[in-house]
């Protein structure tokens, strides 16, 4: 399925010193767009959010809860634990600190856009994975590359590096390895097409499951992957190996073509579910903060315990 009819982006370059530095220029030249891009949809989430108490370590207080294990003693409330037999500390927003690992589907497949006016595959992922990241770098969380090439960190430091690891090609449709076993409390966020097998697809995501309790797949098409809206005679190409299929009349494989990507999708979807993964799709036609707005709430949910729907 992973078969388009016009590729827009990088074209891959010999593996040698002058091609990496090419591809690196590239990559660099176009770093202030996408960031631009991620802040403009992380601004319209913050606008539009509702304010909501959370417990973490903002400056607001919230509540007194008991004194646990690993708490700071500089956060005991000593006139509340005098009262009584008990030791109380106040609880503030945003107590414990979060940590997030990403992987962004940075392959071929995704330097794919059906209209010039339609960002790539790869221009929205990358986007809606800054963006997140936007975000969670402000509420004070620890963001990083699921491989292991840039460590859960903070500040704009990390944002920086982080752009810059978006924007690198990497040939891997799934995420093939782990170089730092995240924390049981991690969350795991996927961005890419998944437009491969099922079973590939299940395989890669279960083999991070067993490692923490949080993973979130965000799934990023062009509609026209979707709707297949071409008429008359059209030619695919395969981004891997430029191999070309030739459709005499779009109209007669259109029901086929549909059917199997819903089924693909909703497979996708049950599959997810079954195993307490949660899914959101994205289209490039929509707007990336409605998107946005989805993901920040399901992972509010997420840091709240709460289930994630």
């Amino acid at each position: 399925m992973a078969v388009h009819h016009r590729i827009h982006g990088l074209t891959r370059s010999a593996m040698t010193v002058l091609g990496l530095r090419t591809e690196a220029e590239k990559a660099a030249g176009r770093l202030p767009d996408l960031l631009v891009a991620a802040e403009k949809a992380a601004t319209a989430v913050r606008m539009g959010e509702h304010a909501q108490r959370r417990s973490g370590s903002g400056e607001k207080f919230w509540q007194f809860r008991e004194y646990q294990a690993g708490d700071r003693p500089q956060d005991i409330d000593w006139r509340q634990s005098g009262r009584g037999d008990r030791v109380f500390v106040r609880q503030k927003e945003w107590q414990t600190t979060q940590t997030a690992l990403v992987w962004c589907q940075r392959n071929d497949n995704m330097n794919y856009a059906s209209r010039t006016i339609l960002p790539t595959k790869h221009e929205a992922a990358s986007t809606l994975s800054m963006a997140l990241a936007i975000l969670m770098n402000g509420a004070g969380e620890l963001v990083g590359m699921l491989d292991g090439s840039l460590r859960p960190t903070k500040g704009d430091i990390m944002i920086q590096s982080l752009g810059e690891k978006l924007l690198e090609q990497d040939p891997s449709p799934l995420p093939h390895h782990l170089m730092r076993e995240p924390a049981r409390h991690a969350t795991i966020i996927l961005v890419g097409d998944f437009l491969t097998p099922l079973d590939a697809i299940e395989h890669a995501v279960h083999a991070l499951a067993g490692r923490t309790v949080n993973i979130l797949l965000l799934q990023v098409l062009d509609p026209a992957e979707i709707n297949l809206p071409f008429r008359g005679r059209v030619i695919f190409e395969t981004p891997q190996t430029g191999q070309q299929h030739h459709i005499t009349n779009v109209d007669s494989v259109r029901d086929s073509y549909q059917n199997k990507m819903n089924g693909h999708i909703e497979g996708l979807k049950s599959m997810c579910h079954h195993n307490g993964w949660h899914f959101v799709q994205h289209t490039t036609d929509t707007d990336a903060a409605v998107t946005l707005l989805e993901l920040w709430r399901l992972l509010g949910q997420s840091r709240k315990g709460g289930p994630l729907s």
